[in-house]
């Protein structure tokens, strides 16, 4: 059995970033689908906010791109999948990162932006101490 692998993004906001140079995206992303199967990995790609996408995932599609939606559309695609690797494709503008509390005293940052919630099986949550033990493999590949 080949390894999974799965793609996530945001369709609407990939379009609305990139307008009619979306289909040159998706294409870009099928690519790497090909390559993938060529190495024996088995790569799906879901625009979490996509009905069509969605559905083929068995998953539902969120009806807005939040940092909460985000976590519960990862979370569900690894409940159904279990997938080896998860990519989300797209810097925070098309994929956002959960705003953790910082836990630094006494810095000016409030929140430190952070894709540690997605490689971990706790529900969406703010605070550091909900994540401690990663189990899931998680990159960003941002784009421009």
């Amino acid at each position: 059995m080949n390894p999974k692998k799965i793609v996530v993004s945001s369709k609407s906001n990939l379009i609305l970033k990139y307008g009619n140079k979306f289909d040159s995206i998706d294409t870009l992303l099928k690519k790497l689908v090909s390559a993938d199967a060529k190495k024996s990995v088995d790569t799906t790609i879901v625009y979490i906010d996509d009905k069509t996408s969605t559905k083929a995932a068995g998953i539902t599609a969120v009806k807005s791109i939040t940092a909460r939606n985000c976590k519960k559309a990862i979370d569900d695609l690894y409940k159904k999948h279990s997938p080896a690797y998860l990519m989300i494709f797209g810097a925070q503008d098309v994929f956002p990162f959960v705003e953790i509390i910082n836990p630094a005293g006494g810095d000016d940052d409030e929140t430190v932006p952070s894709d540690l919630p997605y490689a971990c099986e706790a529900g969406y949550s703010t605070s550091i101490n909900a994540f401690t033990g990663p189990t899931r493999v998680v990159g960003r590949l941002p784009d421009i």
